[in-house]
């Protein structure tokens, strides 16, 4: 164990310095493809920051567009050696999407691997001409973004010191309180995500950081089989990512995992009640990117599921309607100040000027959140106040992806409303199309939108309306809208009833309604088209694969997306195997 005093270390590059001289020749960090011992992961950054410093100047954006692995994190601390702002991509992002950003960031270098089939990592110098203004006299550690209201991504731009004082924070009040302070912990959120930090961050102190391959993250048996097979101690979970692997025997099957982070969406009573009966801790993190990841934290324990208090030199504090504190009991905003808080977002003094205010002489950020304290001084999360979503983990602002469907060719008004799934949360599109847009189908919106945004933020529902509803006050009524849509599916529902389906497609369209919330289902509807997401296809993976004699795989899910076609893919394997009997 590497015991470490936060508030003396500049960063965590010295702090890495000092774990690769203690434990050289321990693993340090590992994907599928490779693994690196600290003194190894050491060199490698030391030798890309002196390739960064030839290129850049103090303070300037570094972007990181990698195949996920632990390229990620030898960047990220070189561009931290070399005196840069880390700036994470995704490189299943729409291009358009990910031009936007290194625009509107002013990114200088963009890191990227050599050639599709080699790791090496070369770096390309885009915008020498125009150089970054500094928000702080200390240069920041990165540059998160999250979706934005005006159609276009928000840069959440964060502190070194705001960073450590998270990482200190979970160390001391989680980690160490746990007794988890070593061994091997696994990255399974996306490097895109603000909590990939906290797990980047546990490499500088001495934990050996596993990266999870993509293929390994979306099949919920390989995943729990990844953690097994090398003992992980330590993992970062999304709730509804969490209910899946704990269909598949994450707890029984995983003995070395002690400690589970739980974030990104609130969660349920039943799972909260499923996960306070486990041998293993699960820790439940709540907090927006905009206050450094985490600003509360509890273990997930007794009969209420809440979001705990904030870490130490963290405020969190309740505002009603009137701008007046709210007393305990009563639900207001949930306003944040302190140690974390971000330095705001990068080139938007706009949305700054209206998200962080002064309150009483101190900086706050406004939540959007509605909380309400309880008489133990526990914090229950009870939603949004705005037209902000969680789903799998991703904060969506409803407005981006309206603004964005609504710049799509034939359209004339569009609504993208909320709507509960089994699976999580989800998305439905309304549409109503220009009179002039005769032959347009809502499947191709879909296929045109996700060049535009991240495939998490399409969504999985569609309805073609004659006009859009609107409540006495004049605004958009969501509720007919979910109405419409719910009426409309039915009447679908209805007309395939009675169909004609073998024993093997009447088992598989069983469980397909029941993931897809659907009363009925014909046999030749495509599981995506009828509105599954990853996470659905995880679920139905895990549902099959319990239903049936076959073992079936993700890529058999994409193969075979109709109930009929996966039926007669499973019943010619069986036929198969009984031949080879």
């Amino acid at each position: 164990m590497l015991t470490v005093d936060f508030s003396c270390q500049p960063s965590l590059n010295t702090l890495l310095e000092i774990t690769a001289k203690r434990f050289a020749n321990r693993v340090a960090v590992q994907d599928e493809t490779r693994a690196l011992t600290f003194v190894e992961l050491y060199d490698e950054v030391v030798t890309l920051a002196v390739r960064l410093q030839a290129l850049i100047e103090l303070g300037d954006h570094v972007a990181v567009q990698l195949r996920r692995g632990l390229d990620y994190i030898v960047a990220a601390y070189a561009i931290w050696k070399a005196g840069g702002v880390y700036l994470p991509l995704d490189d299943q992002w729409p291009q358009s999407r990910i031009e936007g950003i290194l625009h509107q960031a002013h990114v200088q270098v963009l890191i990227t691997h050599a050639s599709q089939v080699g790791f090496g990592i070369t770096l390309t110098e885009l915008n020498p001409e125009s150089r970054t203004e500094l928000l702080a006299t200390d240069v920041p550690a990165y540059i998160i973004h999250t979706s934005g209201t005006s159609g276009k991504p928000k840069g959440v731009v964060i502190s070194h010191e705001s960073l450590l004082h998270l990482v200190g924070s979970h160390q001391r009040d989680i980690y160490q309180m746990h007794g988890v302070t070593e061994g091997d912990v696994a990255i399974n959120a996306s490097f895109c995500f603000d909590s990939s930090l906290e797990r980047l961050a546990l490499v500088a102190l001495g934990y050996s950081v596993h990266v999870v391959s993509d293929r390994v993250r979306k099949s919920p048996h390989e995943l729990v089989a990844y953690l097994r097979k090398y003992q992980i101690v330590n993992v970062d979970l999304v709730p509804s990512h969490l209910k899946v692997l704990l269909n598949v025997g994450l707890n029984e099957k995983c003995r070395a995992l002690r400690l589970v982070i739980v974030g990104g969406e609130a969660i349920d009573a039943e799972l909260w009640h499923k996960l306070a009966a486990y041998d293993a801790v699960y820790i439940n993190v709540y907090g927006p990117t905009e206050n450094t990841i985490n600003t509360t934290f509890c273990e997930i324990c007794g009969e209420t599921p809440h979001i705990g208090h904030p870490f130490e030199n963290v405020e969190c504090l309740l505002l009603d309607e009137d701008g007046q504190c709210c007393p305990p009991g009563e639900a207001g905003e949930l306003l944040v100040a302190g140690r974390h808080l971000s330095l705001g977002y990068y080139n938007a003094p706009e949305l700054n000027e209206r998200a962080f205010f002064n309150f009483k002489g101190r900086r706050y950020y406004r939540t959007g959140d509605l909380v309400q304290q309880q008489v133990q001084g526990n914090l229950l999360f009870l939603g949004r106040i705005d037209d902000q979503v969680k789903i799998n983990g991703y904060r969506i602002e409803l407005a981006d992806v309206q603004y964005n469907l609504a710049q799509l060719p034939g359209i004339q008004f569009a609504a993208v409303t909320p709507l509960k799934l089994p699976s999580g949360q989800g998305l439905l599109a309304s549409i109503v199309w220009h009179t002039d847009a005769d032959g347009r189908k809502l499947f191709d919106l879909a296929a045109l939108l996700g060049e535009k945004l991240p495939s998490y933020m399409v969504p999985d529902r569609w309805q073609q309306l004659d006009a859009l509803p609107l409540t006495d006050n004049l605004k958009l009524d969501h509720k007919s809208l979910l109405n419409s849509w719910q009426k409309h599916q039915s009447e679908i529902d209805k007309n395939v009833h009675g169909e004609r389906l073998s024993t093997t497609e009447r088992r598989i369209q069983a469980i397909w309604q029941r993931i897809l919330m659907r009363s009925q289902l014909a046999p030749d509807a495509h599981f995506f088209a009828s509105g599954g997401d990853s996470m659905a296809a995880m679920t139905l993976l895990v549902e099959l694969n319990n239903e049936m004699s076959h073992e079936i795989g993700l890529r058999e899910i994409f193969k075979y997306p109709t109930i009929r076609k996966m039926a007669a893919w499973l019943d010619a394997n069986t036929v198969q195997s009984e031949g080879r009997r």
